[in-house]
């Protein structure tokens, strides 16, 4: 079973939360760190840990405690998969500065598909790219400076570039701009 939180009501910290949700898997070891690291330096830090994204943020349909048998079931079905993180990108469009990711990108997005159904079908503005966020959120004139440091720090301290997926956090987002956990899923094992 997965470990669920249903209530909509202020956090811990005080933070109302929104029917706002999202379904990432938390990027740890030396690639995590690079990636936290990173964001710090290029600011301002959002308090945001280090993830891949397999469902971007939506409202829900229905209730929580169904749309998390839904993902728990769906990521049970799913084996465990390792992704590699290759270059560095930007999405002009949105000034997000991004690690691609090559290896593992095909079984991002078929968890993609099979997660946006249900409660959690939604029809997003930007098709589904995987990548790790290294900085968004950028004023439009720091977004070369921003691709410039992390390209070099990228060729710098690229002490691992392959993370397993094996588990996938649903989380919920604040009127504070935070993220907070909702539940944790096994991949390929119940939660």
């Amino acid at each position: 079973m997965s470990r669920t939180s249903t209530s909509m009501l202020p956090d811990s910290d005080g933070n109302d939360r929104v029917n706002c949700f999202a379904v990432v898997s938390y990027i740890t070891g030396a690639l995590g760190a690079f990636v936290d690291q990173f964001q710090r330096e290029a600011g301002p830090c959002r308090d945001v840990r280090a993830h891949v994204t397999i469902l971007p943020p939506r409202p829900l349909r229905g209730t929580l405690a169904a749309a998390s048998a839904h993902v728990e079931e769906h990521s049970r079905h799913f084996g465990a998969f390792e992704i590699e993180a290759t270059r560095v990108r930007t999405f002009r469009a949105a000034r997000v500065i991004y690690l691609d990711v090559g290896a593992g990108a095909a079984q991002l997005r078929r968890l993609n598909r099979r997660l946006n159904s249900g409660a959690w079908r939604f029809t997003d503005p930007y098709s589904y790219h995987p990548h790790i966020t290294l900085a968004q959120e950028l004023p439009e004139d720091r977004v070369p400076e921003v691709r410039k440091l992390a390209r070099k720090r990228w060729a710098e301290d690229r002490l691992a570039t392959r993370f397993a997926i094996d588990r996938i956090s649903l989380v919920q987002y604040t009127r504070a701009n935070r993220w907070v956990d909702v539940a944790e899923y096994g991949i390929g094992r119940p939660g």
